[in-house]
């Protein structure tokens, strides 16, 4: 499968009032990506492909803005790009007509334009905190913050997910069953195949063997933090390969 980005956009919307905006990017056979918001002039650093949506800080001021999109697997390579247009105007004029009476204005000089730039930035701030909101949200967050609450949970992203797959595995995964053989067995199949099977050692009191014989291609590392988060406690286990 060859590289590709099948989507980019800005999910903000075509006009947008501050200068932080979330890119939804969908891609292929991609490992890493990077942004460029002049025109492709300068590059961000190669990161690694963490889901669909990325935040990106736009060039100061109004007008129409471009984000340039590119994603690689060793030398494949493809891009893409997204724009809108950031009109701060109507988020400035909200917040400057809701300032007390004591600061009524005139519609231009020097006190217009300095209240002007800080209503700008209390936009800013605004956004960043309503996004930051969202992102607290175990089922709303998206991208770095989703992977942020898969480590909390001890549960990581595969590869291959995309926020909306993972979303939809963490959250069964965090509320499954705990501290049980059939828990236990139940984990271990989710990182490897049905195939897995699970049974106590009655002649050992307290170890439990995971039997992955049968179980095909899988991550050991994945398979022991699935073990560790929800074996019963004071448990053994032996995994059998």
């Amino acid at each position: 499968m060859a590289t590709a980005i099948t989507a980019c956009e800005i999910t903000d919307g075509a006009t947008v009032g501050y200068n932080l905006v979330t890119l939804r990017v969908t891609k292929t056979d991609a490992d890493e990506i990077a942004f460029s918001t002049d025109g492709g002039a300068t590059w961000s650093a190669w990161a690694p492909c963490n889901g669909d949506y990325y935040e990106q800080e736009l060039p100061p001021g109004d007008g129409a803005r471009v984000v340039d999109v590119k994603v690689r697997r060793g030398e494949s390579e493809a891009s893409d790009s997204a724009a809108c247009t950031v009109n701060s105007w109507p988020m400035t004029l909200s917040l400057l007509n809701n300032l007390p009476a004591t600061y009524a204005r005139a519609s231009s000089g020097p006190l217009y334009a300095i209240l002007g730039a800080c209503a700008v930035w209390l936009g800013h701030f605004t956004q960043s905190v309503q996004k930051l909101r969202s992102e607290l949200n175990p089922v709303a967050a998206r991208g770095h913050w989703l992977n942020v609450w898969g480590r909390l949970f001890g549960v990581e992203r595969k590869s291959t997910e995309s926020d909306a797959v993972f979303a939809q595995r963490l959250i069964p995964t965090v509320t499954s069953p705990k501290n049980t053989l059939a828990a236990l067995q139940q984990a271990v199949r989710a990182e490897c195949s049905a195939s897995v099977v699970v049974t106590e050692l009655e002649a050992y009191p307290c170890f439990v063997l995971v039997d992955l014989t049968a179980a095909g291609a899988f991550d050991l590392n994945r398979v022991w933090k699935s073990i560790y988060r929800v074996k019963p406690a004071g448990a053994k286990v032996v995994v059998k390969q």
